[in-house]
């Protein structure tokens, strides 16, 4: 469902997804962020750990796109400091559809 901005502008729900992984220097980590965009709050959840495993979860909201966008830019780039690398996610794992991205945040 499209909410209005105060601009009155339709805005678009936008879900979305990173995913990275490190095996440099003995490491075999992962790290995911996750996240969805109502128009009115932003929620996102990390889920970090060593590759194989189901890894940890981290939830946390926004008010502001703007903050959720910066935040998430911020640990991106972190990431990419410390030596991860992007990657793609196997069409098998891969969210296909909003919905099954916003099932994965009730879970």
């Amino acid at each position: 469902m499209s909410k209005w901005n105060y601009a009155g502008e339709k805005e678009d729900p936008e879900i979305g997804e990173r995913n990275f992984t490190c095996t440099t220097d003995g490491h075999n980590k992962f790290w995911n962020v996750h996240w969805n965009w109502t128009g009115s709050v932003g929620k996102y959840h990390t889920v970090w750990g060593d590759i194989g495993s189901k890894g940890k979860k981290s939830p946390k909201e926004f008010s502001t796109k703007y903050q959720m966008d910066e935040w998430i830019d911020k640990k991106v780039n972190e990431k990419f400091r410390k030596g991860y690398t992007e990657r793609e996610m196997k069409s098998s794992k891969h969210y296909k559809t909003p919905a099954e991205l916003v099932k994965y945040y009730r879970t």
